[in-house]
This record gives C-alpha cells, sequence and structure tokens, in this order.
C-alpha cells in the first residue's frame, strides 16, 4: 500500500511558496479542475492511495481518497451480500472527490448523502499556532483595541483573533483597579509566520515568539477550553460547574473610536465581573456578501448565512456574571421579571437535586 507520510511535506511546502494545490482523486473529472489552474500549483496526485478495508463486525470500511466508486462497492460485495454504501450511480467516480462535495446516489432519500454517512476520516496534519496576550490601561490597552479593530477583520485568513475587555488589578498600581485586554487567537501555521505578520499588521501588540506555542489542529482545541489533557475530554458532557451568565449580543458596523474607548474605562473598572467579547466576524475567507465568490463555490443565501451585511465587522458579546445566591444583582441588572426568572430557575434545580438525592437512598 502507498504511503501517506508525504502529503504533509507536500501540503507545508505548496503553503510556503504560495502555490495553489489541485487535489486529483484518480477518478474522472469532466471538468478537467483537478489539473488546470490560473495561479502556479501543483498536483496532488492521490491515484495510487486506493486501499480499501471493510470490517464487518463494525459495518464500516476505511477507504483511501484515490479508491474509485466502483472499487468500493466491489469491496463491499466481496465480504456481504446484503450490506452497501449510499453513493453515487457511476462506478468511475473517485472516493475523495465524491465524499468532499457531498456525494448525491439513489439512496439518498432514505440514508442521505454520501457525506452523511461518514464516521470518521484522517487528514493531513497541519501546525496551529496560538497566543494568548493580556495588555492592561498601563501597557497601552487603549491603542491595542483600537487598533485590533483595524486588523481583525482584514488581516490573513489563516489568523482568527478574539479579544476580550475585563476589569482588572494594576500591575504597576499595586491594588488599583485597571482595563485588562486579552487577544486570544489562532493561526493555522508557524509561529515564526504568525509574528512576522502581526510584527508588520499589529506592532502595537508586541507579540513575540515565545508568547506562541505551536501544536496539532486537536490541542488547539483543547487549549480553547484550557485543557492540558486527552482528547477524552471532548467526550465528557458534564458541565461540572454551571456560571449563571446574562449576554447580549450586538454588531459593529464602524471601528469605536478612540476617544470612545478612553471613555468606557471608569464604568467597567468598576462594574465588577462585567466583560466585552470581540470576535471577528461579517467574512467568509475575506468575501463580503456583496462581492463574487471563488470559482469552486456557487454565490447563494446557504454559503454565508452566518454573515448578514456584509459591512458588520465583528460581533461584540456583552456577558455579565452572577452568583445564584444574588437575585438581587440581577434585579438590579435586567429588572424584576429576570430576578423572578433566576429565582423559579434556582428554586426547580434545589427541587431537582432533593429528588435525585431521595431516588439515590
Amino acid at each position: 500500500m502507498p504511503k501517506t507520510t508525504l502529503l504533509t511535506p507536500a501540503v507545508v511546502c505548496s503553503k510556503k511558496n504560495g502555490l495553489q494545490i489541485r487535489i486529483r482523486s484518480g477518478g474522472h473529472d469532466y471538468a478537467g479542475i483537478s489539473y488546470v489552474s490560473d495561479v502556479p500549483f501543483i498536483i496532488l496526485d492521490m491515484f495510487n492511495l486506493r486501499s480499501i478495508t471493510v470490517d464487518m463486525n463494525e459495518q464500516t470500511a476505511w477507504v483511501q481518497t484515490g479508491a474509485t466508486l466502483g472499487e468500493l462497492y466491489y469491496s463491499i460485495w466481496k465480504k456481504s451480500k446484503v450490506h452497501a454504501f449510499p453513493a453515487g450511480v457511476c462506478p468511475t467516480v473517485g472516493v475523495g472527490g465524491h465524499v468532499s462535495g457531498a456525494g448525491y446516489g439513489n439512496m439518498l432519500r432514505k440514508y442521505g448523502l454520501t457525506t452523511d454517512n461518514v464516521v470518521d476520516a484522517r487528514i493531513v496534519d497541519k501546525t496551529i499556532s496560538v497566543f494568548w496576550v493580556e495588555r492592561t490601561l498601563e501597557e497601552n490597552a487603549t491603542d491595542i483595541v483600537y487598533r485590533w479593530q483595524q486588523v481583525a477583520p482584514t488581516t490573513d485568513e489563516n489568523l482568527f483573533m478574539r479579544m476580550l475587555i475585563q476589569p482588572s488589578t494594576s500591575k504597576v498600581n499595586k491594588g488599583a483597579k485597571t482595563i485588562k485586554a486579552t487577544i486570544i487567537a489562532e493561526f493555522l501555521g508557524k509561529a515564526d509566520d504568525v509574528v512576522a505578520l502581526l510584527g508588520k499588521e499589529f506592532p502595537e501588540l508586541g507579540l513575540k515568539k515565545e508568547d506562541v506555542k505551536e501544536m496539532s489542529w486537536i490541542d488547539s482545541v483543547l487549549w480553547w477550553n484550557q485543557n492540558n489533557g486527552t482528547p477524552e475530554f471532548l467526550l465528557d458532557r458534564n458541565p461540572n460547574s454551571a456560571n449563571y451568565v446574562r449576554r447580549k449580543s450586538d454588531y459593529v458596523q464602524t471601528p469605536i473610536p478612540k476617544a470612545s474607548l478612553t471613555g468606557t474605562r471608569q464604568p467597567h473598572s468598576n462594574s465588577g465581573k462585567i466583560s466585552v467579547c470581540f470576535g471577528r466576524f461579517g467574512e467568509f475567507r475575506g468575501v463580503s456578501a456583496e462581492a463574487d465568490l471563488p470559482d469552486s463555490m456557487e454565490k447563494s443565501s446557504t454559503v454565508i448565512p452566518f454573515v448578514g451585511e456584509s459591512h458588520r465587522i465583528w460581533r461584540q458579546i456583552l456577558p455579565m456574571s452572577f452568583e445564584r445566591e444574588e437575585p438581587e444583582r440581577v434585579t438590579r441588572m435586567y429588572g424584576e421579571e429576570a430576578s423572578k426568572s433566576s429565582r423559579e430557575r434556582v428554586a426547580a434545580e434545589e427541587r431537582e437535586r432533593e429528588k435525585n438525592k431521595e431516588e439515590n437512598k
């Protein structure tokens, strides 16, 4: 069986040299788009990666992307005369292209698209770089917040930056209250590249290589959840503890002036657990709703349902946390109806706990 170890270096090398990748899975290609391009490119030919392993105990099959649907159907038939797989009619279709394009077949009314029946996949692992940088007002936080508004919506598509603004304790004036801006980010690439990128576009942040961690994609998922364990953590549905939070979302259409940012310092620094979260918003791969989409995508309402109007450049979330034993704080912030709802929810939880205790005796 051909080895797949060369796939990752090929992808990394093409990315580093600015080359587009065309993937040829080995099946038919009427339009010929898997081996032509208007820009410099390489062909990642998967034709010989065509191994198929059928496991009747699990009723699954591992299929390499270069196999055809005909080869897949034949392999299933060799193992069982009563099993099938919902995919296309034509046996010369390549599995890789068919699955990545959703997969339309004659059993779709009952079993759905081909991709609906894919339960696992092995993908080319790519280095993910993440960083978490905090700055207070004394450390130029206002300039960072203002500059983030210019950079986050337009920077390299491989970079996502979230910004959190919240009260904190000053590092300079011990014990004094201040405001802290935190930039939490993920970059699809190496640490050196994101440091160089933000050194040009966002010098106010002062990002250094030692601020950045390189890891695999799955480790980045754990990192975002502040978990240093294993991926099995993702299977845990027990929240362990519940935080009572009220959140208000809004969409920002124009950058907030620096003067307005300065004017919000005092109210926020005295507001306890209040914070503001900014998330880059309003585009898909740098393409607005009013612009032409890439040739590989059909412009329709299904492409950017989450974007809304193209001039919304990010989303702002205002979360307010409060303790369960402080319903009066809910009343102050949200009115009597919210406080009543909070008390009713707390009482229901208490009843449920008492019920569970009785059942476990």
